[in-house]
Formats: structure tokens, C-alpha cells, sequence
């Protein structure tokens, strides 16, 4: 029984130590090193690390030098099995507003290892509330769309189903 506790309490220690000693900014740095392979620049205005989370605060995107969105705060947490992101404050650029809704106030993904193939997604804004799938194995898409009467731009690539408004893309 000594033998047991002292392994569990070696994991915890461990687990512990690599959630405090993980380099969060590092991997930011690394997703930001990612994106301009695509042409996509990130500027942030205050990175904030603590213990589970990194804070980005008041992040510009452009594309291609193009400014086209602007994001008041983003939220990384991880607990190494499972991963969060969460964005708040999306505002894109009124020459997309015809595509795209102008504002999303939040936008939250979650990834377990629990799911290790899907990446979960929720969104809410001007257009009600969004949630989605993504089938990593499959490499498909789902999306259920709760309120259309704000989604006029969207609706022609939404279908409808028993449940509601979808829109489903492979990858």
C-alpha cells in the first residue's frame, strides 16, 4: 500500500511541475510561427501567463498586411489532457461584413483526450449561439445553427434537418 501511495504522489508531483514549468508562451510564439506560413500576422498588445492559462490581450489579425480582425482577449488553458481556447471580443472588418457576421463575443474550443479525434466548438453572438464538431478522423465538419432569422449571408450554404440549421464540410 506504501508503494502505491508514493507512486500516486510521484504522478501528482509530476503532473503538478509540468503544468507550472510548461512554456505557454512558447507554444503561443509557436501558433504565431504557424500562421505566417499563411500570411496571417498576429499583434498583441500584453501577454499574461499563470498557472493553467495564458491571457493574450487585444490581438490584431492581418492577412496578407490587410487588417481584418481584432480580438479583445484570448484565453489558452491547458491541463495536458485536455486543451481550451477561448476567444472574446471578435470583431471583424466591416469589408467582410456582407460574408461573415461583424461581432462574435465569444468563441470557445475544447479538445480532450478523453475525444481525442474531435475538437468541440460553441460560438455566440449578433447571430444567436453556434456549436460544432470537428471529426479529425473522418475530416468532417458539422455545424448546428440555432437562430437563422440574423444569418441571411449564411443561408445559402445552410441545409435543414430534423433538429435545425446545419451546415456539414469535409476536409
Amino acid at each position: 500500500m506504501q508503494v502505491v501511495k508514493n507512486i500516486l504522489i510521484s504522478l501528482f508531483a509530476l503532473y503538478f511541475a509540468l503544468l507550472l514549468f510548461m512554456p505557454k508562451k512558447s507554444l503561443y510564439y509557436g501558433i504565431e510561427k504557424e500562421l505566417l506560413k499563411y500570411d496571417i500576422k498576429l499583434n498583441e498588445v500584453q501577454i499574461e501567463e499563470s498557472f493553467m492559462a495564458l491571457k493574450i490581450k487585444e490581438v490584431s489579425g492581418y492577412v496578407k498586411g490587410i487588417h481584418l480582425f481584432s480580438i479583445d482577449e484570448i484565453v489558452f488553458s491547458t491541463g495536458l489532457f485536455f486543451t481550451d481556447i477561448e476567444l472574446h471580443g471578435l470583431e471583424i472588418d466591416a469589408s467582410l461584413s456582407k460574408l461573415v457576421p461583424p461581432t462574435v463575443e465569444r468563441i470557445s474550443l475544447h479538445h480532450s483526450i478523453l475525444s481525442a479525434l474531435f475538437l468541440d466548438l460553441d460560438a455566440k453572438g449578433v447571430f444567436g449561439e453556434v456549436t460544432a464538431r470537428v471529426n479529425m478522423l473522418e475530416r468532417t465538419v458539422h455545424v448546428d445553427v440555432n437562430d437563422t432569422s440574423k444569418l441571411e449571408m449564411l443561408k445559402p450554404w445552410l441545409k435543414k434537418g430534423e433538429k435545425g440549421w446545419f451546415y456539414e464540410k469535409s476536409f
